[in-house]
């Protein structure tokens, strides 16, 4: 301050001249970089192509799926068919999917719906994770584009790659949200090859959703195979025998092994009351400890609860006119071999087409349609032996 007042008025008038500018002039600079300040750009191709998406495996027992090794040869690679994962709740189709994505990460681009989201590009932002409200058929369809061709510089993939989208939609999505979803997923696979969709479903009735086109390619999650049941239960350490004799005789045949143990005399019970469905096999080890009386009371109970569901099943009064389903039922136990096809309109003997039962199978579970064979069968092995109970 002593400074400024030892200064003479013109001095001033001269310091200011030269300070005053100066100081403008840096203002300027710092408001104008404010102002015009950017992010980086995101380097969505880069990201795709070097981000693990799909994150780690459950630490759940895995046993693997006879369908892994087809399933895997699609993912990531070029074809105008898009994939549907169906089959009954609990037998393990989002398990199969997170293992076959996992064994290959990059470039999965995996998406969890509801019927929160209207469409499938505002979902692939959040994957992504995009703060772009932009997000529609034509953007993505150029990113996947670039992508594809940005992989093709590299050896690190192959010259068929493809960026994958696999969706998987949550318990309770409406018929009209598959819709939506199926159309992105068709337009986005589209014959030009941009990318391969796979679309995970929660329940075996939503396929009816699924809009007709020859380029889907189902694939059915069945329940576990016996021999696969068995060695579910062995890497969980439940029910094992005492010996490796009866390991070897129980996998033969039961019949030639009378000396069989009461453990594994129980599995053969399990599997032939209420089935292999890997959902029912994990709640057996998880609540009972290998209790014996805990795993014949639950059995009971199971077959209880699945014949109140066949009740309900049979008489439901708001069924399709002429609908019988405990004829459906009887003609399923009178010929289990051969395929109960409802394709037409035969009210005749009680069938019903496929699309008129999924508005009633959806809330009573009891008979299930089968995608593959185009017929109805029991939705597990419990309503099978429940009916056999009832009918019989």
């Amino acid at each position: 301050m002593a400074f400024w007042s030892n200064l003479k008025f013109a001095q001033k008038v001269a310091l200011a001249s030269v300070i005053l500018p100066t100081l403008l002039g840096i203002f300027g600079l710092i408001q104008t970089g404010y102002l015009n300040w950017r992010p980086f750009p995101v380097n969505y191709e880069q990201k795709i192509l070097s981000t693990n998406f799909v994150g780690g495996l459950p630490d759940d027992i895995y046993i693997r799926h006879p369908l892994e090794a087809s399933l895997s040869s699609l993912i990531g690679h070029k074809g105008g068919q898009y994939v549907v994962v169906v089959g009954p709740k609990g037998c393990g189709k989002s398990t199969l999917v997170q293992h076959v994505m996992a064994s290959n990460p990059i470039g999965v681009i995996p998406v969890s719906m509801s019927n929160e989201f209207k469409d499938l590009y505002g979902a692939i932002s959040v994957t992504l994770n995009s703060d772009e409200k932009t997000w529609n058929i034509k953007t993505l369809a150029n990113l996947f584009n670039s992508t594809k061709t940005r992989a093709r510089s590299s050896t690190g993939f192959s010259s068929d790659w493809v960026p994958t989208v696999v969706v998987e939609l949550d318990r309770g999505t409406t018929d009209e949200s598959v819709r939506n979803i199926a159309r992105d997923i068709k337009l986005l696979c589209s014959d030009s090859g941009l990318c391969r969709g796979v679309l995970v479903l929660s329940d075996a009735l939503a396929a009816f959703a699924v809009p007709k086109d020859p380029r889907v390619k189902f694939f059915w999650v069945d329940d576990f195979a016996e021999d696969l049941a068995h060695r579910y239960y062995d890497s969980l350490n439940f029910l094992v025998g005492p010996s490796e004799v009866e390991d070897t005789c129980f996998r033969s045949s039961l019949a030639a092994c009378p000396e069989l143990s009461t453990n594994y005399s129980l599995r053969s019970k399990i599997f032939s009351t209420i089935g292999t469905r890997v959902s029912d096999l994990r709640f057996l080890v998880e609540n009972t400890r290998e209790n014996i009386s805990l795993i014949e009371t639950y059995l009971e109970e199971k077959i209880d609860d699945c014949e109140t569901t066949l009740k309900s099943l049979f008489g439901h009064e708001g069924k399709p006119s002429g609908a019988n389903f405990e004829e459906v039922a009887r003609s399923i136990l009178k010929s289990p071999t051969k395929s109960v096809k409802m394709v037409s309109l035969d009210y005749k003997n009680g069938l019903v087409s496929p699309p008129n039962a999924a508005t009633v199978l959806k809330n009573f579970h009891g008979l299930l349609y089968h995608i593959p064979s185009k017929s109805y069968r029991f939705y597990s092995r419990c309503h099978e032996t429940a009916a056999k109970r009832m009918l019989n």
